[in-house]
């Protein structure tokens, strides 16, 4: 987390101002009435004590309390309410609980180490993959393979049951990599960075168990499984990732045929549809070459793409073919991106698209032999700070405005644009700030922030890292 203005500024993005909602009348007896229905809703359930069949994890990424509060109040709003009074699909369950998390190296975790934790059950190092603290240190290939441990997946596909993983991030990314992968860095999706006595993320996906035994493996991240001499299929300026030159989703449809599994390989929202679930045991699906566009940058229809809760009840429908049960991950990784970059408006939206999708498991299956689970695997730092009235706006025309903005400034308004050093200028322009020639020059030539702040040239207080990071995001892609 960084201090500059800037970055303050961007992630502290809620307005203030007088409420427009009608605040309805609450006296006492309102309130009694609302706890004695809770009460008798409570005391006339039937418990279940037994074994679940079937498990589905959902992973908010991101999402800690205060982003939650945000997605109520903002779920009412948009059903005309005041918000406040309003519920998460997953805030009228009867059993909630809070969970301490720290990496065994750092008190504030990564997204690695906390998928680890929950999907494997021990705590980690920072930035590590399905390992438990006797790594050496993250990045050290020759102690991983002592420090490995078993996943869920795992346990589910020894049991007999099926298991998948969905999500808005790469499959290779570092929460849902812990699933099936062992790896001493996060970073390692595609190569694993000279270390050849250890094999990257990606081909533990398609190589190894449980990988290859998943059912059901939906996301984005596409160009860590195809060459860098492959072209993408939907981006032809975009290329994959991969220096060892293997399409590894040729491979894993090469290896589907030979074994005669009913299997298909998907990219876009017109092949997934078209889908029938009794027809598919085995269903991987990448739509993006890398993660998945948040709804306001670009909806799941002008990506092509299917929304988490499409991708949910498919991969429900594939999974409840098994009598054992089935395991699933499900994760809403754009909470965490948006917060990352300040957008206080879009991370809230991403609340509710993992509403939506836990609202479809609900419908999907039954509490009876059905575990569901909503979780975060960190907070982040946004806040509602001040004293704004019952019904506030949560974001206000020139928050929402500007959040959208923001988005398509940063993607959409460079998504054609080839000249890095015209990109960098609007990233500018969007955060407020006026660069010379040789400080646009800066930016463009360096190959990290710490190389940058010690130019010469530079001066840190006009360059807050959230320019360079979102420079660096964009050309990474290609842009």
């Amino acid at each position: 987390m960084k201090s500059t203005t800037a970055r303050t500024c961007l992630r502290i993005f809620i307005i203030i101002q007088a409420a427009t909602f009608v605040v309805p009348s609450e006296d006492a007896q309102f309130w009694n009435e609302q706890t004695q229905a809770l009460l008798n809703k409570y005391l006339q359930t039937d418990y279940n004590c037994g074994v679940a069949k079937n498990a589905i994890l959902f992973i908010g990424d991101g999402m800690g309390l205060p982003s939650q509060f945000t997605g109520r109040v903002l779920k009412g709003q948009i059903k005309g309410k005041t918000g406040e009074e309003e519920f998460l699909e997953w805030e009228k369950w009867q059993h909630t609980g809070l969970a301490k998390t720290y990496n065994t190296d750092y008190q504030v975790p990564d997204s690695a180490a906390t998928a680890t934790a929950f999907l494997c059950g021990v705590k980690a190092k920072k930035g590590t993959v399905g390992l438990d603290d006797t790594l050496i240190d993250r990045g050290d290939c020759p102690s991983a393979s002592k420090a490995e441990v078993s996943s869920i997946a795992e346990w589910a596909i020894a049991a007999g049951k099926s298991a998948g993983l969905i999500t808005s991030a790469r499959v290779t990314h570092a929460s849902p990599a812990p699933l099936y992968a062992h790896s001493a860095d996060r970073k390692w999706e595609s190569d694993t960075a000279g270390n050849s006595e250890c094999r990257d993320i990606a081909r533990q996906l398609i190589e190894d168990m449980p990988g290859k035994q998943l059912n059901v493996v939906l996301g984005g991240g596409r160009s860590r499984f195809t060459p860098t001499t492959l072209a993408d299929i939907e981006y032809p300026e975009k290329f994959g990732r991969r220096s060892d030159f293997r399409n590894l989703i040729n491979e894993w449809t090469e290896e589907m045929t030979k074994n005669e599994l009913q299997h298909a390989y998907v990219w876009n929202a017109t092949q997934f549809n078209s889908i029938d679930p009794a027809d598919v045991d085995y269903l991987l699906g990448l739509f993006e070459p890398d993660e998945l566009p948040t709804v306001l940058n670009k909806s799941p229809a002008e990506a092509g793409n299917p929304t988490l809760a499409e991708m949910l009840r498919k991969a429900i429908q594939i999974l409840q073919k098994n009598p054992n049960g089935y395991y699933l991950f499900v994760e809403s990784s754009n909470i965490d991106w948006a917060h990352h970059d300040g957008q206080a408006y879009m991370a809230t939206q991403e609340v509710l698209v993992l509403d939506d999708a836990v609202q479809v498991a609900m419908d999907m299956t039954n509490p009876s032999d059905t575990l569901l689970v909503v979780t975060a695997d960190h907070s982040h730092v946004m806040t509602v700070a001040g004293y704004p009235k019952r019904g506030n706006p949560m974001f206000d025309n020139f928050a929402r405005n500007s959040h959208h903005r923001a988005g398509k400034s940063f993607e959409g308004a460079t998504e054609h644009e080839s000249d890095p050093k015209a990109s960098i200028r609007k990233i500018a322009e969007y955060l407020g700030r006026e660069l010379t020639e040789d400080q646009v020059d800066l930016i463009a030539e360096a190959t990290s922030f710490k190389k940058m702040k010690t130019n010469p040239k530079a001066n840190y207080d006009w360059l807050p890292q959230t320019m360079y990071q979102k420079h660096r995001k964009l050309m990474r892609k290609g842009v």
